[in-house]
């Protein structure tokens, strides 16, 4: 049995889980809503006409949400995409990247936006909760990262976020180097975008848009791992 089938089978147990189908429906009601996003409408109300005018569940708009946008901002984004991590100094958005692994080993539906950055759907049903499973999430995404060799490695957590400070820790543990850090603070989002020498590790559009250099380092693993259970957006770019 893989370690990925180890890790599905041991979280595949009675909890509420996203599971969404990749129907013509969200995909035409995707078309409607890039067609009008790339023509400079308003993102708040095109996203209420269209979710009115498909009957979308709150997942499904969350869908559209998190996996569809503007032409110009999604390439943009794919182009600062850093293929390879490798001797880089990089800086992950800690619960941002592992409630992604932990919902892929939930199996979860994930989706891959039309800039190419693997997302979840979490924040739908559940608020972040620091526990067993996450802290295994986590486990699993840095035993991946150790491999892909990156010269520093700086984790981040918001602090705001009950126990933070526990998987902070256990953070620590994991880390091999002396040279890698955690970091809790108020707000990661801030925290990252100040970082400029570094690359980001998130899937958070405001950072990918606002960050120099970024790398879907959660996506990678779940390709890796061929998780199949996405709903594919990437190259939805043009109506």
């Amino acid at each position: 049995m893989s370690i990925s089938n180890l890790y599905f089978n041991y979280f595949n147990r009675n909890i509420n889980k996203i599971q969404i189908e990749a129907s013509l429906i969200i995909f035409e009601a995707a078309r409607d809503y890039l067609y009008l996003l790339n023509r400079g409408y308003n993102r708040q109300t095109v996203l209420d006409m269209v979710t009115a005018r498909y009957k979308l569940s709150k997942v499904e708009r969350m869908i559209l949400y998190r996996g569809i946008h503007p032409k110009e901002l999604a390439l943009k984004i794919k182009e600062k995409n850093v293929k390879a991590i490798n001797d880089e100094d990089i800086i992950i958005d800690g619960f941002n990247t592992t409630s992604i692994i932990h919902s892929m080993l939930l199996g979860e539906t994930l989706l891959i936006g039309n800039d190419g950055f693997v997302r979840d759907l979490a924040r739908c049903i559940r608020k972040i909760k620091v526990d067993y499973n996450l802290m295994v999430s986590l486990a699993l995404l840095l035993s991946y990262v150790h491999n892909l060799k990156p010269r520093k490695i700086e984790l981040v957590f918001d602090s705001q976020i009950s126990m933070s400070a526990k998987i902070a820790n256990l953070a620590r543990i994991l880390l091999h180097n002396k040279e890698d850090k955690v970091s809790l603070v108020p707000r990661a989002d801030k925290y990252l975008i100040a970082k400029k020498n570094s690359i980001v590790i998130s899937s958070d559009i405001l950072l990918l848009s606002r960050s120099e250099k970024i790398h879907d380092l959660a996506g990678e693993l779940v390709r890796i791992l061929h998780y199949d259970n996405i709903i594919d957006f990437n190259n939805l770019l043009d109506i």
